[in-house]
């Protein structure tokens, strides 16, 4: 039998080079489908009302329909344009059974879909042959059902502890001792983070309901719960995510207050690279990613992808694709950190960086386990940098070079482990405030563009939109649950994929598109 889960991708799989297909790197690349979550609730007796959803057979159904029904209504409302992607294969399923709710199966998830399109939630729908290999089904929700102001919750996931095999598909594990230590961990963390007010009080800032946006960018301070995901073993990957911090844009996240006090954000210096030459026995002597005459940005990205990748045509073709098609440039770039990096040539393109993620999280996993577990201090994680209240910097600088040295040996340049950090600026801003909540467009209506919403190449019917008037009254306040009554159409409706798509869509789409081609054009990390 053909191994499914190893060939089925996700319906547009775009995976820049050194992704190892992490649930949340859809969110980087507009031109991936999002993929279907069990994770939004939504209150069950306003959810169906509002949808007019009949009584299914069995409550587990009832549950399984909700939840897709609330993650359609979330995506249509957080990443308009972006198409859905899905498995009808029961492998799949089968796989994750230890990560997902009871009942959600192929069986139940399929038929909520069918059902929801029918009743015209759902449009533009490609599915797939049960047990096809390739690409997965796809959909897009009804732009209209962003009208549906319910009130969601974002619940965390129900394992903290993910594992993924090396194609990046999720895999069942053993639930052994060392695993249940390491999931304690992560859920003493979140029980400190749960407590904690984390606000980002950057110029700009404003509350849109439950998110918060800045310009187009979406941020859902909901978020704070941890996972950690590894990577074909226990030794891979590990790193942890979930927090919606992770997702700030990096000149914002210096803005953060814990607990109502100014923050400091602590990196690891050059975590990689002094890693391997601390592997070597070796010191690493300045800056691993000064090469005359190029950009340090670029060799910073070229360094990684060698690191990352499996063989030299890999990485050269990688970082080619980053360097706008330069073959001969991205050849004598490679040549030129080879030249730097002589002592430590044996990890280039030799499929390492897993294995240093493996060491950069069991970093974090102390650094959290001192701070947070035990001295209950709140501590924000970005791989391999930390968000501190700034009365705690020191500490954490100190166990940050602990955690180094414990995991990797000692070192003879203790002091350049860690990176001097920049201090807040206190800005007077409007996040959270009342005045500025944003009300969503009305059905049709142009909405803002998101850096995170974008069509796929397939079109949809413009009237779809107007097919689901809508009733009832947009509270001002999140805090205030809103229920829409849903007037459904009298014939279902049927998708139409040779009418280009609305307006609005497309702009988002193609501003998407064209922001995300000029950060990889940037060679950002």
């Amino acid at each position: 039998m053909p191994n499914l889960l190893a060939t089925e991708q996700p319906h547009n799989s775009c995976k820049p080079s050194g992704w190892h297909g992490y649930d949340d790197h859809w969110l980087e690349d507009p031109t991936r489908d999002r993929p279907l979550s069990h994770r939004w609730r939504m209150p069950q007796l306003e959810l169906a009302k509002a949808l007019s959803l009949p009584k299914m057979k069995t409550k587990t159904l009832t549950e399984v329909l909700h939840l897709v029904s609330a993650d359609i209504i979330m995506s249509a409302r957080m990443h308009p344009g972006r198409r859905v992607s899905y498995s009808r294969s029961d492998a799949f399923y089968k796989a994750r059974r230890q990560y997902t709710p009871a009942g959600y199966n192929l069986k139940n998830v399929t038929t909520a879909i069918d059902l929801l399109e029918k009743l015209g939630y759902i449009v533009d729908h490609d599915r797939r042959p049960p047990g096809r290999r390739g690409t997965q089904s796809s959909f897009l929700p009804n732009p209209s059902l962003a009208m549906l102001l319910l009130p969601a919750v974002h619940e965390p996931p129900k394992a903290e502890i993910i594992m993924k095999d090396a194609d990046g598909n999720v895999v069942p594990y053993e639930d052994s001792g060392r695993v249940h230590d390491k999931r304690e961990i992560v859920r003493k963390v979140n029980e400190v983070l749960a407590s904690a007010e984390i606000v980002l009080d950057a110029e700009g800032v404003v509350a849109d309901g439950p998110w918060l946006r800045k310009g187009d960018y979406v941020m859902y301070p909901a978020l704070k719960s941890l996972y950690r995901v590894f990577n074909g073993g226990w030794r891979l990957g590990g790193r942890f995510y979930g927090g919606w911090w992770q997702g700030v844009k990096s000149e914002d996240r210096k803005f953060f207050l814990l607990d109502g006090e100014k923050t400091k954000e602590v990196d690891y210096s050059q975590i990689h690279p002094r890693i391997i030459y601390a592997e070597a026995g070796i010191d690493l002597v300045g800056d691993a990613y000064d090469i005359p005459g190029y950009d340090r940005n670029l060799c910073k990205a070229a360094f990684n992808i060698l690191v990352n990748a499996a063989c030299y045509l890999s990485a050269l073709g990688a970082l080619t694709r980053d360097m706008n098609g330069d073959r001969r440039g991205a050849e004598a770039l490679i040549e030129a950190i080879k030249a730097r990096h002589s002592d430590v040539a044996k990890y280039f393109h030799s499929s390492a960086g897993v294995r240093l993620q493996g060491l950069d999280s069991r970093m974090a996993e102390i650094v959290l386990t001192e701070m947070t577990v035990k001295r209950g201090i709140p501590v924000l994680p970005v791989h391999d940098s930390f968000i501190v209240p700034e009365s705690h910097r020191e500490t954490l600088v100190r166990l940050m070079k602990d955690a180094f040295e414990k995991v990797v040996g000692k070192t003879g340049n203790r002091d350049k482990i860690v990176k001097s950090s920049v201090g807040n600026t206190s800005v007077k801003s409007s996040a959270y405030s009342d005045t500025d909540y944003k009300r969503p467009a009305r059905a049709g209506a142009p909405r803002p563009s998101s850096p995170l919403a974008a069509t796929s190449n397939r079109e949809t019917d413009p009237s779809s939109a107007a097919d689901l008037p809508v009733a009832g009254t947009v509270a001002s306040s999140p805090n205030v649950p809103v229920v829409l009554d849903a007037v459904m159409p009298s014939e279902p409706t049927k998708p139409v994929r040779r009418t280009p798509a609305p307006d609005f869509l497309r702009r988002a789409r193609d501003e998407a598109i064209a922001e995300w081609q000029a950060r990889t054009n940037r060679h950002s990390c």
